[in-house]
């Protein structure tokens, strides 16, 4: 469902050729509706099933589990169909993490995200906001720090004319290496200063800000002019360098 919903391409599966690869499918109901899982959602859905303690990695969370979501239809083709691919589904993983994680049955908070969404509509939004919400010596220390973990080190500030810009590509970089824990760091510290400035101007009666309610800011409130407008004014706080 969640490749369905979210058009993850998860289905997709094809060798370093550009061949389509062969593989099993099974029919499945999904919301009362028939619907038939094959290629890389086939695999990914075998992984899935064979994971122990899903639930309890659900809740917790744990990194390597997106990681391991993400890498399921490209290892688990090179090992029993013995085709070389290569298939990151990071935002597969990193979305179905997230909901499952909500209704995982042990949660600690019924309803409530363990982990974070990542796609490029967020990825490319988000840098706005941690600009917004983050000082800016916890976003250079954030791309410094990954730099070398992404790209050997070129991602660097001389490279780009904004924060936002070097932020996104940080992220693009750590979305392309399956590095989620890096990824949520920076998701993280967004958060937590939304929610320090909910708290400085008294917006904290309904409780701290989620990820799921973040995912809805991003995808739903600031598109088309009121992003533009969201740039505009973000660029006075950037100072001589700027920040969008």
């Amino acid at each position: 469902m969640t490749d369905h919903i979210n058009s993850t391409h998860l289905t997709a599966l094809k060798d370093k050729h550009q061949k389509q690869v062969e593989c099993d499918s099974a029919e499945v109901i999904v919301n009362k509706d028939k619907c038939v899982l094959k290629g890389g959602a086939y695999l990914t859905a075998e992984e899935i099933i064979e994971i122990k303690n899903l639930r309890r990695l659900l809740n917790e969370p744990d990194p390597k589990l997106v990681r391991t979501l993400a890498l399921a239809a490209q290892e688990r083709a090179r090992r029993e169909k013995q085709c070389d691919i290569n298939k990151n589904n990071f935002s597969f993983a990193a979305k179905f993490c997230h909901h499952a994680s909500r209704y995982s049955g042990e949660t600690d908070d019924p309803g409530k995200a363990k982990y974070c969404i990542y796609d490029k509509v967020v990825g490319e939004v988000l840098p706005y906001y941690a600009c917004a919400y983050m000082p800016a010596a916890d976003i250079e220390d954030f791309c410094n720090r990954n730099a070398e973990k992404c790209d050997g080190g070129i991602i660097t500030k001389s490279r780009y004319s904004s924060s936002c810009f070097w932020i996104a590509a940080t992220i693009k970089e750590l979305a392309a290496s399956d590095k989620y824990e890096e990824y949520a760091d920076l998701y993280c510290s967004v958060r937590d200063g939304i929610n320090n400035w909910r708290k400085d101007h008294g917006s904290l009666a309904k409780g701290e800000i989620s990820f799921e309610e973040i995912d809805s800011l991003i995808w739903y409130y600031f598109k088309g002019a009121r992003l533009d407008e969201a740039r505009k004014r973000l660029k006075g706080l950037g100072g001589d360098w700027g920040l969008c």
